[in-house]
């Protein structure tokens, strides 16, 4: 639903979740984490450059190194469509426990470890 109604694709929608929770990203860790090929994630980048979303800002020390930062302008209008679903989900919070909150926060941690090694090996064995 947000993604249609920001004009976006899934992916698109991804890469903007991730760069904006996770702050700037090399082209390289973006396409690992959204597990996608090179050429993938650079049209995937372009697209959002195009429309405003993020732009690309070579590394103050490794001029060789870009990085993809989201506009914060643009993050603004994207982070308001989710103030709903935020405050619904910060309401949660209040019915659980300090013990119960860091078992669920462990549990989501190694499944996203599990989830993200599982893509790599993919992808590994998808580019041998």
């Amino acid at each position: 639903m947000i993604a249609r109604r920001l004009d976006l694709n899934v992916n698109d929608l991804r890469a903007l979740e991730i760069l904006t929770l996770g702050g700037r990203q090399s082209a390289g860790s973006l396409a690992t984490k959204l597990g996608l090929r090179s050429s993938s994630t650079t049209a995937l980048v372009d697209r959002l450059v195009e429309l405003g979303y993020v732009r690309r800002e070579f590394d103050s020390r490794d001029r060789r190194k870009i990085w993809i930062v989201v506009d914060e302008r643009r993050a603004n209008e994207f982070m308001a469509l989710y103030r709903s679903s935020i405050t619904r989900l910060q309401a949660i919070y209040k019915d659980f426990t300090e013990e119960e909150l860091e078992l669920v926060h462990r549990f989501m941690s190694k499944f996203r470890d599990a989830s993200v090694a599982a893509t790599e090996q993919l992808s590994a064995e998808l580019d041998a």
